[in-house]
C-alpha cells in the first residue's frame, strides 16, 4: 500500500528551520481574518480562547523543518519508509537511522502510534501514527488519540500533525478533517491536557486540504466575537434533522396511543363480563322477600275465613 523509499542521488539543500514562535496561534491568526474569510458554518463547540491559544494552522507548511518536540508521520503498519510525507520525513531524518529505530518498534496495528527519535530533523521525536486505509472513523480517531497520548508535560509538550490517511490510503480530506479536529478539541477540553500543552500544530500542505481545514477550523475551534452564519445547505440539513426528530416524536405518540386503545379494547369485554358476573352473584346472595299485605286486608281475610268455617259447621 506504500511506495518504497528511494534514496536521492543528490542531497537536498538544508531548509531554514521554523520555530513555534514563528507560527501564530489560532486566536491571533483568526483575529486577522476579514469578513469574507469567515465561512458560513455551525460551530460544534463554544468559542474558547484558552484552547485557541494552543492551536496553530500552518497552511502550506513543511513539518520536516519545524522545530518542536514531535512531528507526526503518516505511517504504515511496518513503519517502513514510504512516499509522500512519510518519505520526506525519512529523507530529512536520515533513512538508515530512522528505519533502524522503526524496526526496533516492530509491527504496529491500524489506529496505533509509536515514537522514535527525530535524528537529523529539527524536531526531537517522530510519532509514527498508523491511520486506516479507507474511511474508518474510529481507527483514525484512535491514531490521533494515541499520538496525543505521548504528551507527557516533560519530553513532549508540542506536536505537529500531518493529515493522516488522506494520501494513498484514500480517506477523503472532507471526511478525515472533522475526525482529526474533533478528536484534538475533545482532548483539549480536559483541563489537565490543556495545561500540559504548549502547542498543537496542524500542518496542511496541499491547496485542497487547506480549503477544507480553513472551513472546519471554525467549526471545531470557533473564534470569540465572531457571529457565524449558517449556509443554506446547513439550514436545510438542520431543518431536515429537526423535522426527523419531530416525526419520531409524533410516530412514538401515535404508537403509544394505538397501543393504549388496543389495550382498552381488550379490557372492555373482560370488564363487561366481570360486571355481569358480579351482578348475578349479588342476586344469588340477596334472599327473596315476600311482600306482606296490609293489616286491614289481613283482618278481612281472617273474618271471611271464620264465617266460611262457621257455615260449614252448621251444615254438618
Amino acid at each position: 500500500m506504500f511506495k518504497p523509499w528511494k534514496k536521492s542521488k543528490a542531497s537536498a539543500p538544508k531548509k531554514p528551520v521554523v520555530t513555534l514562535a514563528d507560527l501564530p496561534t489560532w486566536d491571533v491568526q483568526g483575529s486577522k481574518l476579514d469578513a469574507k474569510q469567515i465561512p458560513s458554518c455551525v460551530p460544534k463547540y463554544a468559542p474558547n480562547t484558552e484552547i485557541n491559544k494552543k492551536i496553530s494552522f500552518w497552511m502550506g507548511g513543511d513539518s520536516t523543518k519545524l522545530k518542536c518536540d514531535a512531528i507526526v508521520n503518516a505511517a504504515n503498519s511496518y513503519l517502513a519508509a514510504g512516499g509522500g510525507i512519510c518519505g520526506a520525513i525519512f529523507s530529512a531524518a536520515g533513512y538508515e537511522e530512522l528505519q533502524k529505530a522503526c524496526d526496533e518498534q516492530g509491527y504496529t496495528e491500524t489506529g496505533g502510534a509509536k515514537m522514535t527519535p527525530g535524528f537529523r530533523l529539527p524536531s526531537k521525536y517522530v510519532i509514527h501514527a498508523v491511520g486506516p486505509v479507507g474511511v474508518h472513523p474510529e481507527a483514525l480517531r484512535s491514531a490521533y488519540n494515541l499520538t496525543l497520548g505521548f504528551m507527557d508535560n516533560d519530553k513532549v509538550k508540542s506536536i505537529a500533525f500531518c493529515c493522516i490517511s488522506t494520501g494513498i490510503y484514500g480517506y477523503s480530506i472532507e471526511k478525515a478533517t472533522p475526525v482529526a479536529l474533533d478528536t484534538v478539541r475533545k482532548w483539549l477540553e480536559v483541563p489537565e491536557n490543556l495545561a500540559k500543552t504548549d502547542r498543537l500544530v496542524f500542518v496542511v500542505f496541499m491547496p485542497k486540504d487547506q480549503q477544507v481545514y480553513s472551513h472546519f477550523a471554525h467549526v471545531y475551534f470557533p473564534l470569540e466575537g465572531v457571529e457565524y452564519k449558517k449556509s443554506t445547505k446547513e439550514e436545510e440539513t438542520e431543518e431536515e434533522e429537526k423535522q426527523k426528530e419531530e416525526d419520531v416524536v409524533i410516530t412514538k405518540k401515535h404508537h403509544e396511543s394505538k397501543e393504549h386503545h388496543s389495550e382498552e379494547e381488550k379490557e372492555e369485554p373482560v370488564a363487561k363480563e366481570e360486571a355481569e358476573k358480579s351482578a348475578e352473584d349479588k342476586k344469588k346472595e340477596i334472599p327473596e322477600v315476600k311482600e306482606e299485605k296490609p293489616a286491614e286486608e289481613k283482618k278481612e281475610e281472617n273474618a271471611e275465613a271464620k264465617e266460611e268455617k262457621q257455615a260449614e259447621d252448621k251444615k254438618e
